[in-house]
Formats: C-alpha cells, structure tokens, sequence
C-alpha cells in the first residue's frame, strides 16, 4: 500500500514504557496522529504524552485510565498495544478496545498465535472482534526478524528435510529487568533455583517462530519438547548495565531449545539465547533450510531497540484493511516499510 487516500489512521497508544514511547515518537515525526493514550493506574495518569515519551513538549494528549475512560469518544480506530507479554494478562485490555470497535495490533509475543496458548480466550476476542467489524493482530520485531524470514527462507526449496533455527539477543538492552528472568549475574546453582530448566510462561513463546513457519509451509504439528539452560562464558565478560565484569562460569543469560515434529516427518530445531554479547558480537536470527536446495538467511538485527517499535507503525495499514476477527501476520504477507505513505 503506498500513499493510498483511504489511509487514515487515527492512533491510541496503550503502554508508556519503552516501548510506548518510542512508538509516540515514531508516530509524532511521521505526522500519523495519536489521538489518546492509555496506561494501568499509576503516576503516569493525567501527563502528558509527549512529556512522558521524551519528546521535551505536549502533544495535547493527556494519558488516561483504560479502565474508567470512554474509549469510544477518543476516536481512535486502531490501538497500539505495548504492555504485558502474555495474552492472559492482556485479556481484558483487549476486550475493552475490541468492544469499543477499535482494532488491537500488540507488541506481545504471545498475540503472534494467542490460540496456541489460551485458545479460550482467543474464540473470545475472535468473536468480539467479529461482532465489532475490527480485527486483533500480534506483532513487533518478530514480524520480519524472526517469522516472515523463516518463511521467506523456504521458498525456493523442492525438498526440505530438517529446519535449524538461531537466535542471540543482547537482552538487557531492553531492560534491566530482565535480569532475575535470564539468570545474568547468577551462579549456576541460582539459575537452577530462580530460574529453572524448564521453560516458564515467559520462555514458551520460543516455539512460535518454527510453529508458525511449518505451518506456513502447510506441515501440520505434532509434537513439542522444550528445554532451557544457563549461558556461561569461560572468560569473563563486561555487563554494562551492572557496571562491572561477570568471572568466567558466571550466568550470563539463558539458552531456550524447541524441537517441532511434524506429521510429515520435519523437523524444526530452534535455539534462543537471551544473553549478554561478547566484544564483536550481533543480535541475529538465523534460518537454515536442510534440503534441496539448502537456503541459509540471516537477519542481523540492528537498532532493535527502534525495530520493536518500527514494525508494529509499519503493520498499522494492514491491520486497518484486515478482515474483522484475529488475523495473525502470516495472513498479511510480508512487513513493508511506511516510507511512502502519505501523511494523515
């Protein structure tokens, strides 16, 4: 879609973190409006928009409480979602904009494929949404880094014979809390008790890459096993957010593994590692395609920090010309850049 006359957004933003604020000031220097903003209850209510994402001025857009706010009356006809991972948390955020008649486009990892995880509340927000005439859709730097180039990856194969899936993220660039969830900074013994070997309702979500991309290619699922372990370096390595040098032996994040069998035979083997960086290294998401012929792509992700954000404005037009009901990515083909389209 380019410059196209119907294009007409019209932006709520719900979340001023990071996140949230890096997309208010995406939106802000493309002229695309942001008509209302909306937070949990806290000291963010009654700010400013522009204040609290940084941009040292009013946008005239006072955050309010989702809760208690008329949400109709804002005008909004898509609403950004960067909040909570998890659609059980979500879930009633979600219904309130889905019944106020407003499209749902989520940073959260598990909005990808919310029925693989909480199919009940997935017919929920299917059915609202339907009811409703808008559509709920997952995204962010999944879209491209690490699902559209998996899918992409396959394409010119004849034969596919196992898949191999690699990730390194420099997590704490995100945040430093994601300290405790990783294990940085632990001895092996305390990941082992904070942490644990078995994935958590945080690291499930390793899975929907593979899912998603088998499924792409038509296989059907059969089965999932999931593992996880602590990262070690066997030299030492400097954590900037910590301000000081982890031994060698230290945890210096976690390794997440999911094997994906299918019906057909095809197996998917991902490896996540949420981790610090050594000196030289990059954020990555790597696909390689064991067949004939065998395909290799890799993305190396940079400024991921603005990338999380960039590919949920870039979703906005397909979200907004999606059919009512939870249309997940894999239905709007690849992410496309929003250079060319006209200014609201």
């Amino acid at each position: 879609m380019s410059s196209e006359q119907n294009f007409e957004p019209r932006i709520a933003i719900y979340g001023i973190g990071f996140v949230g604020a890096m997309l208010t000031r995406l939106l802000t220097d493309k002229g695309w409006p942001v008509v209302a903003a909306y937070n949990r209850p806290g000291d963010k209510i009654g700010q400013d928009l522009g204040r609290l994402a940084g941009l040292e001025r009013d946008l005239g857009v006072i955050v309010e409480d989702d809760q208690v706010a008329d949400l109709r009356s804002s005008g909004a006809n898509i609403v950004l979602v960067a909040a909570a991972d998890v659609v059980d948390e979500n879930f009633e955020v979600y219904q309130r904009f889905l019944d106020a008649g407003i499209n749902v486009l989520s940073a959260g990892s598990h909005a990808y494929q919310p029925e693989l995880f909480y199919p009940d509340h997935a017919a929920k927000m299917d059915a609202l949404a339907k009811e409703r005439g808008v559509s709920f859709t997952g995204s962010g730097i999944w879209d491209m880094t690490r699902i559209w180039s998996g899918i992409l990856a396959g394409g010119a194969c004849v034969e596919i014979e196992s898949i191999d899936y690699s990730t390194d993220t420099e997590v704490l660039r995100q945040g430093i809390h994601w300290l405790e969830p990783t294990g940085i900074g632990m001895t092996v013994e305390e990941f082992d008790e904070k942490v644990g070997r078995v994935p958590s309702q945080l690291s499930d979500v390793i899975q929907i890459p593979s899912i998603l991309v088998l499924r792409q290619y038509g296989y059907t699922i059969d089965n999932v096993e999931m593992s996880q372990e602590p990262v070690l370096f066997d030299e030492p390595v400097y954590c900037r957010e910590l301000e000081k040098e982890l031994p060698a032996g230290t945890c210096v994040g976690t390794r997440t593994m999911a094997v994906v069998d299918t019906v057909e035979g095809v197996q998917a083997r991902s490896r996540f590692e949420y981790r610090l960086l050594r000196p030289g290294e990059v954020e990555h998401s790597t696909w390689k395609i064991n067949g004939s012929p065998g395909m290799e792509v890799r993305v190396v992700r940079e400024d991921s920090d603005v990338a999380q954000a960039s590919s949920l404005v870039n979703r906005i037009p397909d979200v907004l010309a999606a059919e009512p009901g939870i249309t997940p990515i894999t239905d709007m083909g690849p992410l496309k850049p929003s250079t060319l389209l006209a200014s609201a």
